[in-house]
């Protein structure tokens, strides 16, 4: 939404007349500066309106990356709880069948439970560390985003203030 700038081409004329050049060549340096200038230039508006709406879409972004994270975190959280339940039912009908067998084959089923422990524990220990990676990785892709988000803002924002600089040169 770019306001026309108003730019006094008569008083151009009569200062580089009076700074000493010809008629012709102030009306052609003014009329070069004219065309130039043009439509091309933001307003102060449109640069607050477009820091405005960078800045709306930040918090729409950073909102909808910290739902996401809830979810995964929910999703997460809802997997190794069914895991835990599993591995409770797995263990509690370990614990009954044992404690059904006979006394002669007591130590023969202790030797198993401890290797079904030791299994149990590795598959849990692996799940954990997948978990972890997992995680670790969601956490980098998610930090990735907001870096590359970052640095397009601070790129739209140095061309802002590069517009701004350029404006107050022409104007001033």
């Amino acid at each position: 939404m770019a306001t026309a700038v108003a730019f006094d081409t008569h008083k151009a004329v009569q200062v580089l007349q009076d700074a000493g050049f010809g008629k012709a060549q102030a009306a052609a340096i003014t009329n070069q500066i004219a065309a130039a200038v043009g439509n091309n230039v933001a307003t102060k508006s449109d640069l607050e309106l477009l820091n405005k709406d960078l800045k709306g879409e930040m918090n729409r972004l950073h909102a909808e990356l910290r739902g996401e994270m809830d979810g995964l975190r929910t999703e997460l959280r809802g997997e190794m709880d069914g895991l835990r339940t599993e591995l409770d039912g797995k263990m509690d009908g370990l614990r009954t069948e044992l404690d059904g067998k006979m006394d002669g084959l007591r130590t023969e089923l202790k030797g198993e439970m401890d290797r079904l422990r030791t299994e149990l524990n590795g598959k849990m220990e692996r799940l954990r560390t997948e978990l972890k990676g997992e995680m670790a990785q969601h956490r980098a892709e998610v930090k990735a985003e907001l870096k590359s988000l970052e640095m397009r803002i601070y790129t739209a924002l140095a061309a802002a203030v590069g517009l701004i600089k350029t404006l107050d040169f022409l104007i001033g």
